[in-house]
């Protein structure tokens, strides 16, 4: 089941299928019903997927508004506490959800201004994350993207407060000037006095007043009260002022990197010199330490200064291999042993051979002579996987691959028209059941290598402490793999799985054969990349679905084939 359910009105679709693809890259699994609503036809559906999720987005706009569908998945939401409101041309909540802050979107959907989806993300997070200490409960301050809902008893008691002050300071003044009581309207001998002026009336149910000469001005409430001011009488003049708190001593930083033409950023601001003296830092937060040159690994830290520490950091960077990346990836083959001796309860398929890694740019580039990825805003790096390729040129490439060997094409293409020739030896796509086995050799893991979050930095490249840091929208696992963005597809700081597997967890996601069962006409994609979180990078979530035509950023491929 989908970690986030989309409810929207079918006027809004166009606008909901960009949102939930922004959504699917951020690592969340999304579900929202792509067809029109057609009453009982997918109702049962429906209600699985929105009682299963533990965010419930809905889209209030001026369509949704009139919607029963849903008016009614909204309710469902609130009831079980999943309810997250945006709007889109639309001032406020329909009665009944008013209670709730919702993320103003319209700002996103028309001129594409990021800060009210970051919102978005950072609700997302506390919402799924509710026993999270590292996520903050308070909702992120806003400048008009998001908006809360003002009642008419809200406006009625900041305004009682206003006036009430205000009469207080008048009061005050008047007092103070002219050290008697201060009538208001008409002259004493009407009778009609100020409220709260010194009392005279000698009944026994009243408390006689003192003087005018003595009147003293009332003290402050407990809270709000300065045991170090001294008072003379009716001014109210501190004659002291409380001690201001001490500052933590600063702290100081001394860097040291090579190569010296790196490029050094300290919690995102980038650095003039690779040798650098930082003074006056403050002290007591997580500070995130970059470096990056050409040639070598981008390496990266989080330094913690206390109070008062002059502390120097040196860091040399790690060169790149200089030898050439090689031809393809190594097949690793899945033996019928291999398969017995599987406790996964997913569908067991037949042995197979697939490759210990994703496939490189430097591989994809030299086969086909194109380099997709540098038209999506990706780093191009030879050892880095190759991205931004659809799938439709996934299983060409895979054919054109078996050409160069002398392998016979596993695929027929048609235009769009894919059809698997299953008894071919040549290249291809996993399928489900075999991507689903190799992933972590059929041990039923949480993630790949391991059961437990704070382990899953030794196994895969996913959304880490740094990365958190750089974006506090993303929902982070506790732990740290040392790649902010992209990684290798064999880098050595990271194991591979039990067959000798890189990447089954992290850096990029995966195409593979088999469609969706509810959606025949796209692809599917398998595993996390290096923006899952904690959910997202579970093996049992790391689904989704694109169109064949689809690149993105975050998807990549490997091969497999049938066995010699």
């Amino acid at each position: 089941m989908a970690d986030i359910f989309l409810s929207y009105a079918r006027e809004d679709r166009a606008h909901v299928e960009r949102l939930s693809i922004e959504l699917a890259n951020r690592g969340w699994s999304v579900w929202w019903d792509r067809q029109l609503y057609a009453g009982e036809a997918f109702s049962n559906e429906i209600e699985l997927q929105l009682k299963a999720a533990d965010c419930v987005i809905v889209v209030w706009s001026p369509h949704s508004l009139r919607s029963h569908f849903v008016l009614d998945e909204a309710g469902v939401a609130i009831k079980r506490g999943t309810l997250l409101p945006i709007l889109f041309h639309e001032p406020e909540a329909p009665l009944g959800y008013r209670q709730l802050q919702a993320v103003n979107l319209t700002d996103w959907f028309d001129s594409g201004d990021e800060q009210p989806f970051r919102e978005l993300c950072r609700a997302i997070t506390r919402k799924l994350n509710p026993h999270d200490s590292s996520v903050a409960s308070s909702p992120p301050a806003s400048s008009g993207s998001a908006s809360r809902a003002p009642t008419s008893a809200n406006n009625a008691v900041t305004a009682g407060v206003l006036a009430s002050l205000v009469v207080l300071v008048s009061l005050g003044w008047f007092v103070s000037s002219f050290g008697d009581a201060v009538w208001f309207g008409s002259t004493p001998s009407g009778g009609e006095r100020d409220p709260i002026a010194p009392r005279t009336s000698s009944s026994t149910t009243d408390v006689e007043a003192p003087p005018p000469s003595s009147f003293q001005p009332s003290p402050d409430p407990p809270d709000r009260a300065t045991p170090d001011t001294q008072v003379t009488e009716g001014a109210g003049v501190p004659l002291s002022e409380p001690p201001a708190p001490q500052s933590p001593a600063l702290a100081s930083l001394t860097l040291r990197v090579s190569p010296e033409t790196a490029i050094v950023s300290l919690d995102g601001e980038r650095l003039p010199s690779a040798q650098q003296q930082l003074d006056e830092l403050s002290p007591g937060r997580d500070l995130l330490l970059r470096a990056k040159a050409a040639g070598f690994y981008t390496q990266q830290t989080m330094v913690r200064l206390q109070p008062g520490e002059r502390r120097t950091i040196e860091l040399a960077l790690t060169p790149m291999p200089t030898t050439p990346t090689p031809s393809r990836p190594r097949l690793i083959p899945v033996t019928l042993e291999d398969l017995r001796a599987s406790s996964s309860q997913a569908g067991t398929p037949a042995p197979f051979s697939i490759a210990h890694t994703e496939i490189s740019q430097a591989h994809y580039a030299s086969l086909v002579g194109e380099r997709p990825w540098a038209d999506c805003g990706v780093e191009s790096r030879d050892e880095y996987p190759a991205v931004c390729v659809s799938w439709l040129e996934a299983v060409r490439f895979c054919n054109q691959l078996s050409r160069s060997e002398g392998r016979r094409p596993a695929y027929e293409i048609e235009g769009k028209q894919v059809t698997w020739i299953r008894s071919a030896n040549g290249y291809r796509l996993p399928s489900e059941d075999e991507w689903e086995f190799a992933a972590d050799a059929g041990h039923d893991r949480t993630y790949v290598g391991t059961d437990l979050a704070e382990e899953a930095c030794r196994f895969a490249n996913v959304a880490d402490r740094s990365l958190a840091l750089q974006d506090d929208s993303r929902a982070a696992l506790p732990c740290e793999d040392g790649f902010p963005e992209l990684s290798p597809v064999a880098p050595r700081s990271l194991r591979a799985n039990a067959l000798g597997l890189y990447g089954m967890g992290g850096n990029v996601s995966e195409w593979i054969w088999d469609p969706p069962d509810d959606a025949p006409q796209l692809r599917g994609v398998r595993g996390a990349s290096w923006t899952s979180g904690p959910r997202s990078a579970q093996l049992a979530r790391a689904t989704a679905a694109r169109e064949a035509d689809t690149r993105n950023p975050r998807i990549g491929f490997r091969i497999a084939a049938n066995p010699d």
